[in-house]
């Protein structure tokens, strides 16, 4: 889902809002946060190819979806 979400969008500020509420329905669904954090990072890592459009680190784009959660 998270790599979807990568391929369908262009700008990071469209990406945020969308792994936000990707990771808030999950977190009501019972997820542990930091799980769902460490496959995200896993999954930009693995898939960087996705997210080299955004022109952030991973470490960034947690910190801005953090934010976003919060």
């Amino acid at each position: 889902e998270i790599i979807r979400i990568a391929r369908c969008t262009m700008l990071l500020n469209d990406l945020i809002p969308r792994l936000g509420a990707l990771f808030k329905r999950m977190l009501k669904q019972g997820a542990d946060s930091w799980k769902i954090l460490r496959q995200c990072k896993k999954a930009m890592d693995k898939h960087s190819q996705s997210f080299v459009k955004f022109a952030s680190r991973s470490d960034i784009i947690i910190e801005r979806l953090l934010q976003e959660i919060i």
